[in-house]
């Protein structure tokens, strides 16, 4: 995979949802954005799953990586506050940590980095 530097961008999903772009990773897939608010929630990777389609929103996978032996819980609530957003279709919310144990709390999935690694490369995440 190849990066490419391009000038910031905005994508506005709704009223209340930027994505902002400060490069474009060129995949398979589609672009790889970060989700913040107003309010300074983050998500630090979007992927777009499939490529964007004017009649529809692209599916998306958000990535939050957190430094820490611990998963803590209020971690996931930009993944679900992302994941809430009307006009925005996200496929998969996925927590990455330097612990050892894997969970799944509804909807997300928190992985033990080296796991989430071998997954990424073995084609199981997107």
């Amino acid at each position: 995979m190849v990066s490419k530097r391009e000038p910031n961008f905005i994508i506005y999903a709704n009223d209340n949802v930027k994505l902002h772009c400060n490069f474009t990773l060129y995949t398979t897939c589609g672009s790889i954005y970060y989700y913040r608010t107003a309010s300074g929630v983050e998500v630090d990777f979007i992927i777009e799953t499939a490529m964007r389609r004017p009649d529809s929103p692209s599916p998306l996978v958000a990535i939050e990586v957190k430094r820490a032996e611990r998963w803590d819980r209020t971690w996931d609530k930009p993944l679900r506050s992302l994941a809430e957003n009307s006009g925005i279709q996200v496929d998969r919310l996925i927590g990455v940590y330097c612990g050892s144990r894997s969970y799944r709390f509804d909807k997300v999935e928190v992985w033990p980095y080296g796991d989430f690694v071998k997954a990424l490369f073995a084609g199981e995440i997107f």
